[in-house]
This record gives structure tokens, C-alpha cells and sequence, in this order.
């Protein structure tokens, strides 16, 4: 691995990098796939890979994922994409979210409340996540409640990411009210 300088932009990147992650200009190059003892495809960039960052990009689960910050389903769908092994997937995944400036979550979160407060670390998220935690799941129909909002939320949460006036009338009409009722329980 070596530095070269991006064709767009002029700075030093990776030349293992399949786009500058300055400017997200593609570096050309191919994905190469190989397979394991099993049969299984695994695979690496080489020096760009424009194709499959494109495969990735036009994917709307891909998309949705990556925008609600759900680095674990991003990672997951981008194998599925793809065939690569964890490693080369967890790699793309950082690199996109970066070029795209979203912040990347390892564990779930409270995807609404995030798009709405556009930050991960905003207190009423904090206090949602922490009602989840100390309650939600420790009774059977809060585990099943959190299971269902994470299977429904994260698409959600990125439409409402996209749209000013939705992240302000779903934190007056919806988050405002359920954060007043769980500070006054917790």
C-alpha cells in the first residue's frame, strides 16, 4: 500500500481506497474476489472499485441503513451486495459514511429521535436509550416493542433526516411528549 494523489481533489489518499475520501471522486481499479477453504466469496479493493461503491450507493436498504446510522445492517447488506468478508464490508461502510459525513452507530439506537435532534448524542436521545435499556428490555412486550421499532424505524428515520419540517413536527408531536412521560417515570 502506497499514497498517490487524487485526480480530482490533488491530496494524498490510500492507494488501497476506492474513492478519495476528501472529495469521493471513484479511483478506478477493480474488486477482486477470491473464495475460501469453503467455497466462500471473500474479497478486497484494489485501488477503487467504483463498480461496487456504485452497487452499494443505488441500493435503498443500503441507503436507508447507512443514513439512520446503522452501521451493523450497512455492513451486513454491503456483503450481500457485494460477497465480500466482514472486514472488506465493515472497510466500505466506514468509507462511504465518512465521504457522506454520517456518523455510524456500532449498537441500535433510537433511530427517530436521532434524525429528529440530528445527533446520536442529543440528551433526549440519551434518555430514550437509557428507558430502553432499564426497562423496555426487562419485560417480554418491551423486548418485542424494541424489536418491532428496530425493524420499522431505521427507513423512517431516514426520510424525517431529510426533511426540516418533518424532524420538527415529529419531535413536537411525537419525541417531545414521550421524552416529557419517561423523565417524569425515570
Amino acid at each position: 500500500m502506497s499514497l498517490i494523489d487524487c485526480p480530482e481533489c490533488q491530496k494524498e489518499v490510500s492507494s488501497s481506497a476506492f474513492a478519495c475520501p476528501h472529495c469521493g471522486y471513484p479511483l478506478g481499479g477493480k474488486l477482486k474476489i477470491d473464495h475460501d477453504a469453503q467455497g466462500r466469496p471473500t474479497g478486497s479493493f484494489v485501488a477503487g472499485s467504483a463498480d461496487a461503491m456504485n452497487r452499494i450507493r443505488d441500493d435503498r436498504d443500503f441507503t436507508n441503513l447507512l443514513m439512520a446510522g446503522n452501521k451493523i445492517g450497512a455492513i451486513k447488506r454491503c456483503r450481500e451486495l457485494t460477497g465480500l468478508g466482514l472486514k472488506e464490508s465493515k472497510e466500505l461502510v466506514e468509507q462511504v459514511a465518512q465521504m457522506q459525513g454520517i456518523t455510524l452507530r456500532s449498537e441500535g439506537g433510537c433511530f427517530i429521535a436521532t434524525a429528529c435532534y440530528d445527533s446520536p448524542y442529543a440528551a433526549e436521545v440519551a434518555l430514550l436509550q437509557d428507558y430502553r435499556d432499564r426497562v423496555l428490555l426487562n419485560s417480554i412486550p418491551g423486548k418485542v416493542f424494541v424489536k418491532c421499532y428496530y425493524a420499522v424505524s431505521p427507513p423512517l428515520a431516514a426520510i424525517i433526516a431529510r426533511s426540516g419540517f418533518l424532524k420538527k413536527w415529529v419531535r413536537a408531536c411525537l419525541i417531545s411528549p414521550i421524552v416529557r412521560s419517561v423523565s417524569r417515570r425515570m
